[in-house]
């Protein structure tokens, strides 16, 4: 019989009756139960008994439980009890009916972009209300957002989510999906609420495209993505993405922290916007780049090397910058109407400067080859091709000389021409 198996028919605390498995994480099997008390169907979510002994494992699912009963929120599970039975310990949450927003992709295809501005603003709020409340998600992804039948969501699975004021590094195995983790996250370092703006971007850019913005043969390869390329905009994959859309999308899920959303409050503004004017564009003006670097210069001294995550192994270990308050966090506003430089062009201009690199570099590498030849001609040419007109010189032995000596001498200098030295080592001399 499997582990999970032996809950089945149990009543934990002659209060909750296990039912069925209806799901299993990382750190726990999750179970549909009937509630005696209250004569109601619940969602049971019980640590798994190999990890029940583990006091890191156990001090994380009580992080867990207190975070997740510190939220009330209709677009978020809601938690209605924190216990344990013997030596199980387990959180008893409303029971949600309904499919996940990963199984509705997959159904569907391409999300119309209203019904995609339907769900990543509910998406938002939730977000919005966990961040007000020092609470990180974490692990942001269709798999963990429900839909219900009326067509509003719950973003469910708080199960990795902490304390924003109780700063851990991920030096264990990576927390969340790969696909939708964010760069910080990515190289295992201190994340904050923007980490969860990124992921909701590669959402909101999954529901636009049906596609994710990085597809890899690994989880390594996935991850560096994350950190050093630049996606395909959304309207090249679905040239139905109006552009306003399209400019929230990138700029939640821009790689540089400083010139992401700083909160959910700020994201949610400009899609509210978006809804009541769906022809507006945005920008990012040059006063955020200005921004962007007051901010990194005025905290160069909190950088801390992180240690990478074992999972997404990396070469080398980053440095991360982190903010302690969502408040404080540097504040990126996107001006509506401005002519600077906008999200597309900031990134064509990169792409742009990548390409002229490159150009550069094989320009330099064939006028370098070019050099080799003319080099070799002139000094073998000759030899090859004929010698007639030559004088025939005998030349002296330098051996035991100082080279300065003879570049300097005058008996060398009106007949000689020296070039740069090559140094070979020899034991006589």
């Amino acid at each position: 019989m499997d582990s999970y198996d032996k809950y089945i028919g149990r009543i934990l605390d002659n209060r909750y009756e296990i039912l069925e498995l209806i799901g299993a994480g990382g750190m726990a099997y999750v179970y549909k139960a009937l509630c005696h008390r209250l004569n109601r169907l619940v969602a049971i979510k019980i640590l798994k008994e190999e990890l029940a002994l583990d006091e890191e494992f156990q001090r994380r699912f009580y992080t867990e439980s207190q975070a997740i009963a510190m939220l009330s929120h209709p677009n978020i599970v809601a938690v209605y009890d924190v216990s344990r039975s013997g030596t199980t310990e387990y959180i008893v949450m409303e029971l949600i009916e309904g499919i996940t927003l990963k199984q509705y992709i997959n159904r569907k295809g391409i999300l119309n972009w209203k019904e995609a501005l339907h769900f990543i603003s509910q998406i938002t709020k939730a977000l919005t209300h966990a961040h007000t409340r020092g609470i990180i998600h974490r692990d942001i992804k269709p798999h963990n957002i429900m839909i219900l039948r009326d067509g509003s969501i719950k973003v469910a699975d708080f199960g990795i989510a902490r304390l924003l004021m109780v700063q851990n590094t991920l030096t264990q195995d990576s927390l969340g999906s790969v696909h939708y983790i964010s760069p910080e996250q990515a190289q295992g370092g201190l994340i904050d609420a923007r980490s969860d703006i990124y992921s909701v971007g590669v959402v909101l850019y999954e529901m636009l495209t049906s596609r994710l913005p990085f597809i890899g043969d690994t989880a390594v390869s996935v991850a560096i993505q994350h950190i050093s390329a630049i996606p395909l905009s959304p309207s090249e994959l679905n040239p139905e993405v109006p552009k306003g859309l399209e400019d929230i999308t990138m700029c939640a899920m821009e790689p540089d922290l400083n010139m992401r959303y700083a909160t959910a409050e700020e994201m949610l503004d400009d899609l509210d916007d978006f809804r009541k004017n769906p022809s507006i564009t945005f920008t990012t003006s040059s006063k955020n780049l200005n921004n962007k670097q007051s901010a990194e210069q005025s905290m160069e001294t909190q950088r801390i090397v992180m240690q990478p995550v074992p999972s997404i192994t990396l070469s080398r270990k980053p440095v991360t910058t982190v903010h302690a308050n969502p408040a404080e966090l540097p504040k990126r506003k996107i001006l509506k109407g401005a002519r600077e430089l906008s999200a597309d062009e900031y990134r064509t201009a990169k792409k742009r400067a990548s390409s002229t690199s490159t150009y550069v570099g094989i320009l330099l590498i064939v006028l370098f080859l070019v050099a080799i030849i003319v080099f070799m001609w002139q000094a073998l040419g000759n030899d090859i091709f004929g010698s007639k007109g030559r004088e025939m010189v005998d030349i002296p032995t330098f051996v035991n000389r100082r080279y300065e000596d003879i570049i300097n001498s005058e008996e060398f200098s009106d007949l000689y021409n020296f070039r740069t030295p090559i140094e070979v080592y020899n034991d006589d001399f």
